[in-house]
């Protein structure tokens, strides 16, 4: 194989996680392979094949599936030591299965809003509420996420580009789905302006999303676990005590404006919190102003 990038490697991994997981469930038949890592993928996939007996095209019984799938984790495990990736390549394998590209047609049915919580964010970087409804409405790559538990597409992820200050920027911009008043719209959670120049290899809105949380992101610790990004968890009622609060945020709030976005769903037996982050804004913007970004 030829010397690639890594991240074009991840690329090809990725999309063959992806075709795997389609050959799991059935969505559709003879898939192939086609994307603009394609040339990796085949190669890659030559190269199990050369392993198992069989490529991604040859799957046709469960067994070939988990071995396929075992393979590729295989791969990826290589990668996490040797630290490539500036976030934990898990959040990534685990957001690529579920995830889904769509076209920005989905986003322009609906009305889009703005969260209160960044309406000043988004004052002090010079830019209006129509601006930013503007760039999700044209954006040029939006990845669906689904609920794990419904299915249903409440997140989505998509980047955006623009000129501000003479500078081109992609903007990550995070939706939410919102139901008002019996009307279900978007709701945008936040929206990173990053210069393109700096984020040449980190294109694709999931893994600008992490790699936006390394830098700008914050620590959160639910369940005694301590992450930047939660897609789902579990807290058992049972379990919270008094005043004690189903996510601590790790850093001194004091010397720093912190936002965290953690849904929650209660019942009688436990608190789910879905798709959870925090970014700390006095950091971002301090880059954000320096020209940093």
């Amino acid at each position: 194989m030829d010397i690639i990038s890594p991240y074009q490697y991840i690329n090809a991994l990725s999309n063959l996680t992806k075709k795997v997981m389609i050959k799991k469930y059935s969505i559709v038949q003879n898939e192939t392979l086609k994307s603009k890592s394609g040339d990796i993928e085949n190669e890659i996939n030559e190269s199990f094949k050369k392993d198992l007996g069989f490529g991604i095209k040859e799957i046709n019984q469960y067994d070939q599936i988990k071995r396929y799938e075992n393979r590729i984790d295989l791969e990826f495990s290589k990668i996490s030591k040797q630290k490539i990736l500036k976030y934990p390549i898990e959040d990534e394998i685990e957001l690529v299965k579920i995830a889904s590209r769509i076209s920005n047609d989905f986003i322009k049915q609906f009305e889009i809003e703005v969260n209160p919580g960044i309406r000043d964010f988004i004052k002090r970087i010079k830019f209006t509420v129509p601006q930013i409804a503007t760039l999700a409405k044209r954006a040029n790559r939006v990845f669906a996420i689904p609920n794990k538990s419904n299915q249903v597409r409440d997140n989505i992820l998509l980047t955006s580009k623009t000129t501000y200050l003479k500078r081109e920027y992609n903007v990550l911009i995070h939706l939410k789905k919102n139901k008002d008043k019996g009307k279900e719209n978007f709701l945008i959670v936040v929206g990173f302006f990053l210069f393109q120049n700096s984020f040449t290899e980190n294109h694709n809105p999931i893994r600008l999303f992490l790699t936006t949380l390394f830098k700008y992101g914050v620590n959160i610790k639910i369940n005694k676990t301590t992450k930047r990004f939660f897609l789902e968890e579990i807290v058992l009622n049972k379990e919270l005590h008094g005043n004690m609060k189903i996510l601590e945020v790790e850093e001194d709030e004091k010397k720093s404006k912190i936002w965290v976005s953690a849904p929650t769903y209660i019942n009688q037996l436990h608190t789910q919190i879905s798709f959870c982050y925090g970014f700390n804004e006095t950091r971002y913007l301090k880059d954000f102003f320096n020209r940093e970004i």
